[in-house]
């Protein structure tokens, strides 16, 4: 496999550490809204059974958005190391490199365009993978 181009590879840093940026923030904002003073005064309050379910499910919900956001620093992190080993942006199938768009519009894409179409195509039609 040939190594990554300095410019390419300066690029595809740039998209991961902008990924990067907004995925920090987007956590650190989501774990102030629910651990923050507007969260905690909920249960400060003459709650019912409607009251307290709701307040359950708002942080269900804020429990699985900080796994999501979790989920995606992890992935981060996959891509970080891939950059470094001159792997990132390279499609795991064919092994073609990754249009930049794509990667900056979904900086965790390990296929390229025509293999995702490929694999989205068999999943439609039965053939995809199975548990």
């Amino acid at each position: 496999m040939p190594p990554l181009k300095k410019g390419r590879r300066k690029n595809l840093r740039q998209i991961l550490r902008k990924e990067r940026d907004r995925l920090r923030s987007a956590l650190h904002t989501e774990l102030a809204e629910k651990l923050g003073e507007g969260h905690s005064s909920h249960f400060n309050d003459a709650l019912d059974a409607g009251d307290l379910s709701f307040v359950d499910l708002l942080e269900t919900v804020g429990v699985k958005l900080v796994d999501i956001r979790q989920e995606e620093l992890a992935k981060l992190v996959e891509a970080e190391r891939k950059l470094n080993d001159g792997t990132f942006g390279l499609c795991e199938i064919c092994g073609c490199e990754i249009n930049e768009r794509r990667l900056a519009a979904l900086p965790f894409s390990i296929h390229c365009v025509n293999c995702e179409e490929r694999l989205e195509g068999n999943e439609v039609r039965g053939k995809g993978p199975t548990l």
